[in-house]
Protein backbone atom coordinates (compact mmCIF):
# COMPACT_ATOMS: atom_id res chain seq x y z
CA UNK A 1 0.00 0.00 0.00
CA UNK A 2 1.15 3.40 -0.77
CA UNK A 3 1.09 6.23 1.79
CA UNK A 4 -1.71 8.70 0.51
CA UNK A 5 0.23 12.02 0.65
CA UNK A 6 3.06 12.07 -2.09
CA UNK A 7 5.17 14.56 -2.80
CA UNK A 8 5.71 15.88 -6.17
CA UNK A 9 9.02 13.87 -6.65
CA UNK A 10 7.27 10.87 -5.66
CA UNK A 11 4.08 11.63 -7.63
CA UNK A 12 6.20 12.12 -10.54
CA UNK A 13 8.31 9.04 -9.97
CA UNK A 14 5.08 7.01 -9.76
CA UNK A 15 3.66 7.94 -13.12
CA UNK A 16 7.06 7.32 -14.48
CA UNK A 17 6.91 4.03 -12.80
CA UNK A 18 3.71 2.97 -13.95
CA UNK A 19 4.67 4.10 -17.85
CA UNK A 20 7.97 1.57 -17.68
CA UNK A 21 5.81 -1.06 -16.67
CA UNK A 22 3.38 -1.03 -19.77
CA UNK A 23 0.62 -1.84 -17.79
CA UNK A 24 -2.62 0.07 -17.52
CA UNK A 25 -3.38 2.65 -15.29
CA UNK A 26 -5.84 0.10 -13.56
CA UNK A 27 -3.81 -3.10 -13.78
CA UNK A 28 -0.77 -0.73 -11.92
CA UNK A 29 -2.64 0.80 -9.54
CA UNK A 30 -4.28 -2.27 -7.88
CA UNK A 31 -0.73 -3.93 -7.94
CA UNK A 32 -0.02 -0.93 -6.07
CA UNK A 33 -3.01 -0.41 -3.86
CA UNK A 34 -3.70 2.70 -5.18
CA UNK A 35 -6.81 4.90 -6.38
CA UNK A 36 -6.66 5.46 -9.95
CA UNK A 37 -7.50 9.08 -9.98
CA UNK A 38 -4.81 9.71 -7.71
CA UNK A 39 -2.25 8.38 -10.48
CA UNK A 40 -4.09 10.22 -12.94
CA UNK A 41 -3.86 13.44 -10.51
CA UNK A 42 0.39 13.26 -11.15
CA UNK A 43 -0.22 12.11 -15.23
CA UNK A 44 -2.09 15.26 -15.19
CA UNK A 45 0.15 17.47 -13.13
CA UNK A 46 3.45 15.67 -15.22
CA UNK A 47 2.08 16.13 -18.11
CA UNK A 48 1.89 20.32 -17.40
CA UNK A 49 5.41 20.15 -16.65
CA UNK A 50 6.34 19.42 -20.07
CA UNK A 51 3.77 21.82 -21.64
CA UNK A 52 4.94 24.35 -23.98
CA UNK A 53 4.50 26.98 -20.85
CA UNK A 54 7.40 25.15 -18.82
CA UNK A 55 9.74 25.98 -21.84
CA UNK A 56 9.02 29.78 -20.88
CA UNK A 57 12.41 29.94 -18.94
CA UNK A 58 14.57 28.59 -21.74
CA UNK A 59 16.13 30.03 -25.18
CA UNK A 60 13.86 29.58 -28.03
CA UNK A 61 15.76 30.48 -32.02
CA UNK A 62 14.33 33.26 -33.76
CA UNK A 63 14.68 34.04 -37.02
CA UNK A 64 14.83 37.49 -38.53
CA UNK A 65 13.03 38.15 -41.78
CA UNK A 66 14.40 41.05 -43.42
CA UNK A 67 16.63 43.68 -42.16
CA UNK A 68 16.72 44.28 -38.62
CA UNK A 69 16.32 48.10 -37.63
CA UNK A 70 14.49 49.31 -41.05
CA UNK A 71 11.15 47.91 -40.52
CA UNK A 72 8.50 47.13 -37.64
CA UNK A 73 9.16 44.23 -35.50
CA UNK A 74 6.92 41.96 -33.92
CA UNK A 75 8.11 38.60 -31.61
CA UNK A 76 5.97 35.99 -31.05
CA UNK A 77 6.17 33.44 -28.40
CA UNK A 78 5.10 29.81 -29.03
CA UNK A 79 2.35 30.10 -26.28
CA UNK A 80 0.77 33.14 -28.39
CA UNK A 81 2.02 36.54 -26.41
CA UNK A 82 3.45 38.59 -28.80
CA UNK A 83 5.11 42.21 -28.62
CA UNK A 84 4.79 44.43 -31.65
CA UNK A 85 6.83 47.73 -32.74
CA UNK A 86 5.50 50.48 -34.99
CA UNK A 87 8.61 51.73 -35.51
CA UNK A 88 11.51 50.42 -36.65
CA UNK A 89 14.01 48.94 -33.51
CA UNK A 90 17.73 47.73 -34.03
CA UNK A 91 18.90 44.40 -32.52
CA UNK A 92 20.60 45.67 -29.58
CA UNK A 93 17.69 47.49 -28.23
CA UNK A 94 15.91 44.15 -28.80
CA UNK A 95 18.69 42.30 -27.09
CA UNK A 96 18.22 45.02 -23.87
CA UNK A 97 14.41 44.63 -23.95
CA UNK A 98 14.75 41.00 -23.21
CA UNK A 99 17.54 40.89 -20.96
Amino acid sequence: MIKTQLSRAEGIALVEGWKLSGKTIRAYCEEKGLPTHRLNYWKGIREKTESPISSRNKFVPIQINGTPGNAPVEIQTPTGYYIKFFQPISVTEICLLVK
